[in-house]
């Protein structure tokens, strides 16, 4: 007969076994005799005494949100961990050199099923839509298991934005703003727990009010999202901006979207039909890690829809918000109408008043606060560690 020590550790080998065959597809290694090798570590290793966060960085969008919350983490010996996904490594993607992290999904795995029950697996995209699929499925199998997991906002709150950060899976999110906070429970009903409110990690200080060229523009979109495949809208999107550029004294900038193809690249074809604009421009790579420095000091954004438009708007730039079509994404920023320095135009003539149009001086603070982007003299990185260190700093021990 069995001794009850023997039971025990055989009933507990059996549910570890059934975690790993839980493990969804899209996180399995490559080889399955690391199922037997990970089963028999987790079967004698001591579950995680405390929590520690885990960072689950998969997408360009998840490196710009969660590297410098990891990063600062890492600066003040706070205990984390990060996973990057070796897809993302395998596109080049500026990853700062001194970040700790891995890339394999071994250990990813063994951190979510030994993780603290109150330890918070972090996701910045985990919505059940196209391009986060990876992110849901990995949080879905991590509920599962009974994990705590986290979805941090990642863009701003333009409606469509705030809809994809309420469909998350995961039980709680962090919210940048009393006004996302606002949205995600009056508008879609996440009050049960009330999302967390840390401000944005991202946005740089302004530079000092001398330094701003307002003779310089950034633009900075997409050509991947709003007109599906259609290249021709597209091109004709960039021929307006590039057409309404060329004959003109305005300086540009392009920073390109991490999902915009370079090869072949689309702002270079079209801008070849512009040669005097072409001289006066230049074409930033989401690679070169550019889009904050170049925004500090440039006077004006240009784009159709993006948290660029918010991030600007913040820093008191002017803010044009441009589109080939009058039924348009751009009105997702219907909110910004109202900024004395905010353009919703549409069709070459509006737009081309907009650029010319005189900057006005006014106070961005109620914008910036509502946004979550008023940092009122903190560092928002100090409150992600503030954050953190509190979770970490918990006695309680699994049972």
């Amino acid at each position: 007969m069995s001794s009850p020590s023997k039971i025990a550790l055989r009933i507990y080998f059996q549910q570890k076994r059934g975690e790993l065959r839980s493990i969804p597809n899209s996180m399995k290694f490559p080889f399955k005799r690391w199922i037997h090798i990970l089963s028999s570590i987790l079967a004698y290793r001591k579950i995680c005494e405390k929590p520690i966060p885990v960072f689950i960085i998969y997408s360009p969008s998840c490196l710009r949100v969660m590297e410098p919350i990891a990063l600062e983490l890492q600066a003040r010996t706070i205990p984390s961990k990060v996973y990057i996904a070796d897809w993302l490594i395998r596109s080049e993607s500026p990853i700062a050199k001194e970040l700790r992290f891995t890339t394999s999904r071994i250990k990813l795995t063994t951190w979510i099923i030994k993780s603290h029950k109150r330890s918070p697996i972090i996701f910045a995209l985990n919505s059940p839509i196209s391009g986060h699929q990876w992110g849901n499925t990995a949080t879905t199998w991590a509920n599962s298991l009974g994990k705590r997991t986290m979805c941090i906002q990642h863009g701003g709150i333009k409606h469509s934005s705030m809809k994809q950060l309420s469909l998350s899976p995961s039980p709680e999110i962090i919210a940048w703003s009393e006004a996302s906070a606002t949205i995600l429970t009056e508008k879609y009903g996440r009050t049960t727990p009330p999302p967390h409110i840390v401000s944005p990690p991202c946005l740089p200080k302004p530079p000092p009010l001398q330094q701003i060229d307002h003779n310089h523009i950034l633009l900075a979109t997409c050509l991947h999202t709003e007109y599906g495949a259609d290249k021709a809208s597209y091109d004709q999107f960039l021929h307006d901006i590039f057409d309404s550029l060329e004959q003109s004294s305005f300086t540009l900038s392009i920073c390109m979207h991490p999902r915009d193809k370079t090869s072949p690249n689309q702002y270079k074809d079209v801008l070849k039909h512009y040669p005097i604009l072409n001289k006066r421009t230049e074409i930033f790579s989401s690679n070169d890690n550019r889009f904050y420095t170049v925004l500090a000091k440039s006077g004006t954004l240009l784009t159709r829809a993006s948290t660029a438009a918010e991030e600007a708007a913040a820093l008191g730039r002017k803010v044009i918000l441009y589109d080939i079509e009058s039924k348009s994404v751009r009105f997702e920023y219907d909110f910004l109408e109202a900024e004395p320095n905010c353009y919703l135009v549409q069709g070459r003539t509006e737009l081309q008043k907009a650029l010319v149009s005189n900057h006005h001086e006014s106070n961005t603070e109620k914008l910036a606060t509502r946004l979550g982007y008023a940092s009122n003299g903190k560092n928002p990185r100090n409150e992600y560690a503030r954050f953190f260190s509190e979770i970490s700093m918990s006695k309680e021990v699994d049972s």
